[in-house]
């Protein structure tokens, strides 16, 4: 496995904080939301931060198991560009 730098350790998701392991920290609880036409519309999504890559993952297969929203934080300009999800700085 490649090893991920810092800036690569975080996860935008839907899922509540009580979905979390001990080990994720939110770091931003409305960091953005999510523009869909379904069910999900408006959703938003919270930043949380992982210490490394194995932690890192174990969570993303937790929040998706429970059918969340679960996205890698370098997914997040690709998204922005095409309007899924809005920053909520704006």
């Amino acid at each position: 496995m490649e090893k991920a730098n810092s800036e690569q350790l975080f996860t935008l998701t839907t899922a509540p904080e009580s979905y979390d392991y001990s080990w994720a920290k939110t770091v931003n609880p409305e960091a953005a939301s999510y523009r869909s036409t379904g069910k999900n519309s408006g959703l938003r999504l919270r930043l949380v931060r992982h210490d490394d890559a194995w932690h890192m993952e174990q969570q993303r297969s937790r929040y998706q198991s429970g059918g969340f929203i679960c996205l890698a934080k370098e997914k997040v300009d690709e998204w922005m560009k095409l309007g899924i999800i809005k920053d909520l700085g704006e």
